[in-house]
């Protein structure tokens, strides 16, 4: 009997090495088949080991144990990166953040249902304002039941200065993203022309917070040629910004 009972807590600890030696007690006990009375007594101890249902419940016992979870912002962007150590049962992980105080589901990551291999999983926030935000993760396992992690706070910042990229593709057909930077909160007006220095389309015109924005230009109603684009830019704190960068419309 001996081999068999060494044999199957080594079975245990290979598939829930988080066991402490109360849990592997328990486990053997809870699933062992019954000789005799119910209970131990003196011939046979708690019972006959059942391997396959002591393997289940130490399985089932398998915690979804988070590693890591870490917030970093590259310009108007914020990466979440996490990773666990063993899973069980393991749905997802709601991403949640915090605006104005109040958690919100942005987004959702698949996990691995049950596992003792590490996993890493990652969430990226795109077209984040200025600001300060929290981050948790809302883990949910299939049955329905969840956890939250710790929350992460994670800062983004302004661009250092102004600037206006080249559109992108570029030429274009027949339409095209044009991303722009402000340093600080401005009045925007960014127009489209053609090679007469008519305007045919106003993208914006209105006041934009500091950061990195994109907005997109559709030319389904114009001809192919050189068209150029121009931003204007009033900061808040009096310092002004203009950039004119041409474009080709290929149709």
């Amino acid at each position: 009997a001996t081999p068999h009972v060494c044999g199957t807590i080594a079975l245990l600890l290979a598939i829930n090495p988080a066991l402490t030696p109360a849990d592997v007690s328990m486990i053997m006990q809870t699933t062992a088949v019954e000789k005799g009375a119910p209970g131990k007594d003196p011939r046979y101890g708690a019972g006959r080991i059942d391997a396959y249902e002591a393997y289940l419940l130490a399985a089932a016992m398998i915690p979804v144990e988070l590693a890591s979870f870490t917030a970093s912002s590259n310009e108007n962007s914020v990466t979440l990166n996490w990773s666990t150590a063993t899973e069980t049962n393991n749905s997802g992980f709601e991403v949640q953040k915090a605006v104005e105080g109040e958690f919100t589901t942005i987004g959702f990551v698949s996990g691995h249902g049950t596992t003792t291999e590490a996993q890493q999983y990652s969430y990226t926030d795109k077209n984040v304002v200025v600001g300060t935000y929290s981050y948790r993760l809302k883990q949910v396992d299939l049955d329905g039941t969840f956890e939250y992690s710790n929350e992460v706070e994670v800062e983004v910042l302004p661009p250092a200065e102004y600037s206006l990229a080249q559109n992108f593709p570029n030429p274009f057909n027949p339409s095209t993203k044009i991303n722009y930077s402000l340093a600080v909160d401005s009045k925007v007006t960014l127009t489209v022309y053609n090679l007469l220095g008519e305007a045919v389309s106003t993208l914006v015109n209105n006041n934009v917070a500091a950061g990195t924005h994109s907005v997109n230009f559709d030319a389904v109603n114009l001809d192919s040629g050189v068209y150029f684009y121009k931003i204007d830019a009033q900061g808040v704190s009096g310092e002004s910004f203009t950039q004119v960068r041409k474009m080709m419309l290929t149709k």
